[in-house]
């Protein structure tokens, strides 16, 4: 366990002390540029677990969901790789919302006076929910033992000087040392954020948005500072929306965000235990993932009972690539199955050359003298009529 920068402790007062309050601030800054986020965040911030944990020793011991905030395989990867402005396509139950809240707003929040961070969620109920992690992320910070007050000094401490807020009556916790603040709103309020100046801002599940996405996240964009940052997450919901297509234009690099992918089996707990007379024999599209992605029976029973429970909503909860997660969703003509295996097959081919100017992929030369014929379906297949907005590529006379 790395050594916490010298802070001192004092009881809890109702009146911030400046002095002790600014020496806090310039430890726990030392403390993330030592450390780096994720030791900072796993020494500091309290979760609630997708289990009950053992916390304390002998006579002391008791069940808690509360548990440190450890990053798993994805969240180490996208943190290697994270951008000033990312976008992240996710499966369900990865902690992504969790992380994106804790990581790129909360802390960098709280070690940067005088700034903004800001999480628009879904709806007014997962706002809410989020608001939760925020308020539980301050209540337990730096502390040794959730459950138990004694032994907390150091985070009684912080909370009554550095991290000393006001609570206002809306989604928004107010630090009047730091003179900063975190706040959750909802989507459903177009005008989001609108009218604020913003530093760390995050965005929950965008492609399930309602109303104008697009409207709402351009409002939202003229509250970022220059050098400020900005995350959208989601899992999948159709070919279709602002998400997709900003993640579509990401993953050319003509964006300004990086698009971050990883599938469903980068997740070490999505597996069951099994035996191979129990897996029987295997499946087409089974073969080709464990020939190109080397799963292992436990994955692949794991896959098999979501495949079963989930049915068509499968490749977008666990998406296995970009493509599948957004094409294989919705109506479609074509059967999804042999669409899937079709995109396997097409992956694993090696491009030979790339298009003068980098604008695409040459994976077979043309030869001389065939005839080709070049077809491209971009539209959903929606007609226009007077309860929805017309397509953009479907249903127009030419």
């Amino acid at each position: 366990m790395p050594a916490y920068a010298t802070v001192n402790v004092v009881k809890r007062a109702t009146k911030v002390d400046p002095k002790l309050a600014k020496d806090q601030l310039q430890a726990l800054q030392e403390n993330w540029r030592a450390w780096g986020p994720e030791t900072f965040l796993r020494f500091n911030i309290w979760i609630l677990g997708k289990k009950e944990v053992i916390l304390g020793r002998g006579r002391d011991q008791k069940r808690s969901r509360l548990i440190p905030f450890s990053y798993n395989p994805i969240q180490r990867k996208q943190e290697k790789e994270l951008a000033k402005w990312n976008i992240f396509l996710k499966a369900r139950q990865i902690g992504e919302t969790t992380w994106v809240l804790c990581r790129r707003v909360f802390c960098p929040t709280i070690i940067s006076p005088g700034s903004n961070g800001h999480l628009i969620s879904q709806n007014g109920g997962r706002a809410t929910e989020h608001f939760r992690i925020v308020k539980r992320a301050h209540k337990h910070f730096a502390s040794i033992d959730p459950t138990d007050r004694e032994g907390n000094e150091l985070s009684e401490s912080l909370k009554a000087n550095v991290l000393h807020t006001m609570y206002s009556s809306r989604k928004e916790l107010v630090f009047d040392f730091l003179d900063s603040t975190i706040s959750v709103g909802s989507a459903e309020v177009e005008e989001a954020a609108q009218g604020l100046t913003l530093h760390h801002v995050a965005c929950s599940e965008v492609a399930r948005w309602p109303g104008n996405a697009d409207e709402t996240l351009s409002n939202m964009k003229e509250a970022i500072v220059l050098d400020g940052t900005l995350d959208l997450e989601s899992t999948a919901n159709e070919a279709t929306g602002y998400f997709f297509q900003e993640y579509q234009r990401a993953e050319r690099g003509a964006s300004a965000f990086k698009a971050h992918f990883s599938p469903w089996w980068e997740e070490p707990t999505y597996r069951i235990d099994t035996t191979e007379e129990e897996i029987g024999d295997l499946e087409a599209d089974e073969r080709a993932l464990i020939e190109k992605y080397h799963l292992d029976m436990a994955q692949v029973a794991f896959r098999r009972a979501k495949k079963l429970s989930l049915r068509h909503n499968f490749d977008e909860k666990y998406p296995e690539d970009a493509a599948s997660a957004f094409l294989l969703k919705g109506s479609c003509f074509f059967d999804k199955e042999i669409l899937k295996l079709r995109l396997l097959e097409l992956m694993s081919y090696e491009p030979t050359a790339r298009f003068s100017g980098g604008k695409g992929y040459i994976y077979k030369e043309r030869v001389k003298g065939r005839r080709y014929i070049i077809g491209a379906d971009t539209a959903s297949g929606k007609m226009p009529d007077l309860q929805a907005e017309p397509d953009d590529a479907a249903g127009r006379q030419v």
